[in-house]
Parts: structure tokens; sequence; C-alpha cells
């Protein structure tokens, strides 16, 4: 037997036996299609199984499987992954409500962090708890830790043989300096005033079934599709195609040290904070919830990675919907569509599984849910905002900290970053 990966189809395709003459029809077919485009060198992404086929593995399970119909060409791997990586988010969110009793809004979580550090711990209106502490400390070190790996493995992580492929890192950021400080800035002002992004109100928020989460879901959606086609359309290509030589040596020089030194002590000076500030454990909460909260945290920055949610280009052509360029069949991705699938095909089950059994979190003793319902102007005026933000940059908060542990793109996020938390103060001093 050739052990191709195209030929991998046909060995891990078993028909049943005479009885299942019906079943085995389909999958003849299917075959036949498979060995009729790799004859002729045509390409087999528009070759499908029949719904009516039955499929048996006889090794390697599901991996198997995926393996199969990726190397094909049937099913793209980066929908596999995203779908993977999606739900490796919504079940870090799930484990962060079962544990700690919040929701794990990316930009709710920085926003409170930032505010606590800014005010020394001494507002009592901006402190922030462990849990939050740690799953930011927790977001910070997985990404560098998955960085850190991709280095020595040629740029790719295997994820210790878990996925049926490697993952490719988010290659070179070339966007302009400009460009990431705008839409940081956007993305801070309009996630304050919205009180929520894409991990907020996208994956907690629905799985909740707030309506007022699905008003901002639809929002954010709408104007950052308009603003990613506008910039697409619009914009000179120097601002998304930096070759400024000043910008690059300041670039090389500042992403040799800024993962391996400034975001590792970032993160642990989050946690000795949260340790030695006793002003950090509001509502019964311990030390001890800062373990648990790393874990989520990890796993949300672990699906961040296998998703390739840090990687810019792939949230904004999804949100290129300009259907009516020549090219648009070929070049449209809509592997954020298949994150967004994945985390809440997780978290909407979880959620009010967890909700209605639970009294109180494992880790703590109230429950920490958002409670208004009202839809008002500062909520659509926020997300408008933020949209506007997310498609313009194709980042938002979550994949933004996970890529700040990434020796090529550091600079270009951590400009992303600190226009965020300046568009986050400014916002909240002034609304």
């Amino acid at each position: 037997k050739k052990s191709s990966p195209r030929n991998m189809v046909f060995s891990t395709l078993v028909c049943r036996k005479a009885s299942m003459s019906k079943i085995s029809r389909p999958l003849n077919s299917f075959a036949l299609q498979l060995k009729h485009a790799n004859k002729f060198n045509v390409s087999t992404r528009s070759v499908r199984p029949s719904l009516t086929s039955s499929v048996i593995i006889k090794r390697g399970g599901a991996a198997a499987t995926i393996a199969a119909y990726t190397s094909s060409g049937v099913v793209p791997f980066e929908w596999i992954s995203g779908i993977i990586g999606g739900s490796f988010v919504g079940g870090s969110a799930a484990m962060f409500m079962l544990f700690h009793g919040r929701i794990a809004g990316i930009s709710g979580i920085f926003g409170r962090v930032l505010q606590h550090t800014l005010s020394f711990g001494r507002n009592p209106n901006k402190l922030a708890s462990c849990a939050q502490f740690g799953f930011l400390a927790g977001l910070l070190s997985g990404g560098v830790f998955w960085h850190r790996t991709a280095a020595q493995q040629n740029n790719e992580i295997d994820f210790y043989g878990l996925l049926p492929q490697r993952i490719k890192v988010a290659e070179r950021l070339t966007y302009s300096p400009y460009i990431m400080a705008l839409s940081g800035l956007l993305v801070g002002v309009g996630t304050t005033l919205g009180s929520g992004c894409t991990s907020g109100h996208g994956i907690c928020g629905l799985a909740r079934h707030s309506i007022r989460s699905l008003s901002a879901v639809s929002t954010f959606m709408a104007t950052g599709t308009v603003a990613c086609m506008l910039s697409k359309t619009y914009a000179p290509d120097t601002y998304y195609d930096c070759q400024c030589e000043t910008y690059e040596k300041l670039r090389a020089s500042f992403g040799s040290k800024w993962p391996q030194y400034v975001v590792p002590a970032v993160a642990s000076c989050l946690i000795l904070g949260a340790v030695f500030s006793g002003r950090a454990r509001i509502a019964n909460e311990s030390v001890a919830t800062l373990i648990p909260a790393m874990l989520c945290g990890f796993g949300f920055s672990t699906g961040m990675m296998i998703s390739g949610m840090t990687n810019p280009e792939v949230v904004r052509s999804t949100l290129d919907l300009r259907i009516f360029r020549a090219n648009f069949v070929d070049e449209y991705n809509p592997t954020l569509w298949f994150v967004f699938c994945g985390a809440l095909a997780i978290s909407v089950p979880l959620f009010p599984i967890i909700s209605r059994t639970m009294q109180e979190p494992l880790f703590g003793k109230l429950w920490h849910l958002p409670t208004s319902t009202h839809i008002d102007k500062r909520l659509l005026i926020g997300s408008g905002v933020f949209g506007a933000g997310w498609g313009l940059g194709g980042v938002c908060p979550g994949p933004c900290l996970v890529a700040l542990g990434s020796e090529e793109n550091a600079l270009p996020m951590s400009v992303f970053c600190g226009s965020m938390a300046t568009g986050s103060v400014v916002a909240a001093a002034l609304f």
C-alpha cells in the first residue's frame, strides 16, 4: 500500500458488508471522485463525501481522519484548527466561570487590572481580584511559552502530537505603527464604553443568552466588516506594508529583549501584586485562586495560538466581504467563523449547566456576572468604535496580549497594547 497523504483517505474508508450496499455506493463514488481529481491534478476542495457515507477508521482514530481529509484538500486544515482552537477558548472561559464565577472577558480583565495598578490598590471601586491577576498572568505566560517553543521548531508548533498537522505561527507583521496605534486606541475606547469585546460579549455573553451581548456582537461585527473593507479598498499600501528602515532596526532590537525579559517580568509582577496586595483579595478570594486562574489563562492563549487568531491577516480576511471582486472565492478565509463556532459549541451548553447546578464557584463565595440587560447608546457606540478598530488592525485584546511573546511582532503588538491601555484609561476618565 502506498503511504502518501492522498492515498491515506482510501485506506481509512471501509465499506460495510453486502447488506449495507446502499451506504457503500456513496463511499465508492466519493473515492472515484478523489481518484479522478488526483489523477488529473484537479483541486479536490470541491469534492465532498455524501452525507449518507459510513466511514470506519481502522487505525489512528479522529486524528487520522482529520489528517486524511486535510491532506487531500477536502477540508482546509485552517478550518479544523479554528474549531479546535475555538474549543480551547470556550472551554477555558467555561472553566474560569466554574472556578471563579467570573466572565473571561479579556478587555474587562485587562481594564480592571490596569485601573487597580494605576490607583495602587487604594481605590475600592477599582480593585481587581486574584483570579483576574492570575488569568492575565497565565495569558501572557502562555504566549511567551508557545512562541519560544515555535522558535525552536522552525516557527511551527506540533502541540506535542495532539494535532494531525503542525501549526505555523503568525509571520512577520508589516503593518505601520500608525495603523496599530490608531487601531489600539479605538479598541481601548470601544471596549471600555461597550463593556466587552469578542470574548466577553461574543463567547461568554452569547453563551449566557444575553440580548445585550447579542446587540453588541451584531454592532461590532458590522462596523468591523465595513472598516476592514474600506481599509482594504482605499488605504495606501504603505499603511499595511511598512518599509521604514528606522522602524525595522528598532523592531529587531526590541523583539530580542521584550519576549525574553519584559513579558515574563510583567507576568511575575502580576502574580506578586496579587499575592502581596491584600486589597486584591475581594469577595473572599484567597491567593490559592491564582493557580486555577493561570491555568484558564494558559488554556485561552493555547486556543488563540491553535486557531491562528494572533495573525491579524486571518481576521481581516474573514471580515473582508467584498463579494464582487473577481478572486473573492479563492481568497476568502472563514477561519474566524469556525473559531466562534468551536468556542460557542463548548460555552453555550456549559454556561447554563454551571449557573444552574452550582450554588457558588469552586474557588469563591459569590458569582460575579453582569446583571444589566439595558441596551443603551453607550453600549452601541462603544461596540461600534471597537469594531472599527478591530477591522482596521485585525487585533483584539486577547490575541494582542498573547502575541506580545513573539519576537517578530513584539513591537507592533506593544504599540497596539499601549494605545489600547491609553484609550481605556481616557474613556474611563471622560465617560
